[in-house]
Parts: structure tokens; C-alpha cells; sequence
């Protein structure tokens, strides 16, 4: 698995539990449990059987797709999944999602034109999708990267009009207003390099993943520093812990929770640090 792939496949791995599947076959659902639990060349195997069994025509069929992407060992193995899903299956319940993963992809494997394009078609065949917000922030990255600040900032107020009551998405969106009229640059939480003095009492922090290999903790935790949290790794019992965040109280941990679901996926979780 390429270096930069593996923040993003291991959210999309865990992201399978919490993305709103308006169907949970049994058995697909076995399957990504296989692959959660470290299993990934049977859970491989087991979803390939599900797809060779079933109909082209079958509800599930799509689903399985879309669960051998978030299980596929490579960017280019999610990629053709994805792209099944989104252009083979646009109707599905998956279609959406499929394209947000494909941008996403897409940003870490340095395409952010690639990025955008697969953002454009989200917004163009899914208007009213809940994804958009989302989706926007990463468009608006991918356009600063292309030196592009009209793009970037026509990104963020698309994203920012459709945030509601996501205060994190809308936070991380305005990081981009710098480019848009003057705006001033908004940093919902310091950069690794200056963080605030601890707060007094107990430190809420967002469990984002609990791996057994270093190499695979500093993937993650470079993507959520990317994403503009401080980040910690703490070792326990031979797991790599790692926690985005610091936060005086539960409420905004809480948010923090929602926002990084919304961005990469996967199921973190607030834990208390005295």
C-alpha cells in the first residue's frame, strides 16, 4: 500500500459501520467486519464471491461494490470501485458517497484536478446531497493547490451556505476565506507547530484510529494535521492510539467527532485525558 493512501483506507475501511447505508445486506456487512478485524485478504475474497453471486440488477449488487472499495488494497483497486458505483449505478444509495471517496482518493494520490472534477460531477447529479459540504472542502484544497482562488473560494461559499448547524465543516471551510475578497483565514485548531497552552482540567481528545504498526499511526495522524488538528499518539498495549484535537468540553469534542466522520470517515470517539 502506497505511502499516502493509507490514512485515507483506513478511514474508508471504518467508515463502512457509519455511513448511513440504506441497506446492510448480511453478509457485506460480515464481510467489512472481516477486514476491520484485520482479516482483509478473506474479507477480499468473501465480498468477491458476494459480487460473482449476485445480479447486476440485484439492490445489493451496488452495495457490494461499494464495500470492496472501502476494503481494496490499493488507491487504484478503490478507484475502480468507485467508479463502478458512481457511473454504473448512479441511482443507488451509494452514487454520492462513491464520488466523494473518488476525490478524495484522488487528493491524496496529488491529482487535485482529478479532485475537483469528481466534485463537480457530485454537485451537478446530486444537488441536494448532504455530502456537498464536505465534498467542497475538499475541492477548495485541491483548488488552492492548483493556484486557482476564484475556484477555491467559490467552493467555500458553496460549502459554507449548505454547513447548517456543522459548525466544524464551516470552521474548516472558512481556513480557505483568506482567499476569497480579503476575507480574514480562520484556524479552528493550532498547527502542530503552535498550540495553545493546555487547558486547565480535564482534555477532551477524538480517538480517530487504534493501529498496530507506527508507520500506519504517523499516515493518520499526518492527514488529520493536514486537516488542521493537533494530533497525539499514545501507545497502549501494543496499539498506536491516535487523537485529533484539544478541547475544554464535551460539546465541542462532540463536534470535532461529527466533522472528522463527515471528512474521512470511520467510527472516532472521545476519550477524556486528565
Amino acid at each position: 500500500m502506497k505511502p499516502g493512501y493509507i490514512f485515507l483506507a483506513l478511514a474508508l475501511l471504518s467508515s463502512a459501520a457509519t455511513n448511513g447505508w440504506s441497506q446492510q445486506d448480511e453478509r457485506v456487512v460480515a464481510a467489512v467486519k472481516m477486514a476491520q478485524e484485520g482479516n482483509s485478504d478473506s474479507a477480499r475474497a468473501r465480498i468477491q464471491s458476494i459480487i460473482a453471486s449476485l445480479a447486476t440488477n440485484d439492490p445489493v449488487y451496488p452495495e457490494a461494490l461499494y464495500a470492496a472499495g472501502t476494503i481494496a488494497p490499493t488507491a487504484p483497486d478503490a478507484q475502480r470501485y468507485f467508479r463502478r458505483v458512481a457511473l454504473e449505478f448512479s441511482f443507488s444509495p451509494w452514487a454520492d458517497d462513491a464520488l466523494l471517496r473518488l476525490a478524495q482518493i484522488r487528493y491524496v494520490s496529488h491529482d487535485p484536478l482529478g479532485t475537483v472534477r469528481a466534485v463537480e460531477r457530485l454537485r451537478a447529479d446530486y444537488p441536494a446531497s448532504p455530502l456537498l459540504p464536505t465534498a467542497a472542502y475538499w475541492a477548495a484544497r485541491a483548488s488552492v493547490d492548483l493556484n486557482d482562488d476564484d475556484a477555491a473560494c467559490d467552493w467555500v461559499t458553496l460549502g459554507l451556505s449548505r454547513t447548517g448547524s456543522d459548525v466544524e465543516t464551516a470552521n474548516q471551510l472558512r481556513y480557505f476565506s483568506g482567499r476569497c475578497g480579503g476575507g480574514s483565514t480562520v484556524d479552528p485548531q493550532p498547527s502542530q507547530g503552535g498550540q495553545a497552552a493546555p487547558p486547565a482540567g480535564p482534555v477532551y481528545r477524538v480517538q480517530v484510529v487504534a493501529v498496530s504498526s507506527r508507520t500506519a499511526a504517523d499516515e493518520v495522524a499526518a492527514g488529520l494535521r493536514n486537516l488542521g488538528y493537533p494530533v497525539s499518539i499514545v501507545e497502549d498495549a501494543g496499539l498506536y492510539k491516535v487523537r485529533a484535537g484539544e478541547y475544554r468540553d464535551r460539546p465541542a469534542a462532540d463536534e470535532a467527532v461529527r466533522a472528522i466522520r463527515s471528512r474521512i470517515g470511520g467510527v472516532p470517539f472521545v476519550v477524556v485525558e486528565q
